[in-house]
């Protein structure tokens, strides 16, 4: 996603933080560009759709929305993990989750499946718990 005016930034991320926080979108942000185009990720098209329309209505923000070339997403969980084994141009890139937790976007099933033998170690994840808010006891 790409702001259309670089002065609304702090409407954009008010209104992607809101929207996220509502369920109607994931954010995810490159890690060296970090949130200066934030990834979105959605259940289909017409999330992105009715996203677009209540940053225009709610927040006056425009973006463009472009999509990726990528069709699986997981998070991936281990020790001695180089984020940067993930970056392949065209066929797989690491991003990051809003609570910093690295997702991998993948191509296609082959280059899913490629990075699974070769990192047999870690654990591929299509679905992580959220956080837990609630601090054990001392």
């Amino acid at each position: 996603m790409r702001l259309a005016d670089p002065f609304k930034r702090r409407q954009l991320t008010k209104g992607l933080a809101q929207l996220a926080e509502e369920g109607a979108v994931q954010l995810f942000f490159d890690r060296q560009r970090l949130t200066r185009d934030p990834i979105l990720g959605a259940v289909g098209p017409l999330q992105f759709e009715i996203v677009r329309h209540r940053l225009v209505t709610e927040y006056g923000v425009a973006a463009e929305f472009a999509a990726l070339p990528y069709q699986h997403a997981r998070w991936i969980e281990g020790k001695h993990m180089n984020l940067d084994d993930f970056e392949i141009n065209g066929r797989s890139t690491c991003v990051c989750d809003t609570d910093n937790r690295p997702l991998v976007l993948f191509a296609n099933d082959w280059v899913l499946r490629k990075a699974q033998e070769t990192h047999s170690k870690l654990r591929f994840l299509a679905v992580v718990q959220p956080p837990s808010t609630v601090r054990p006891a001392a």
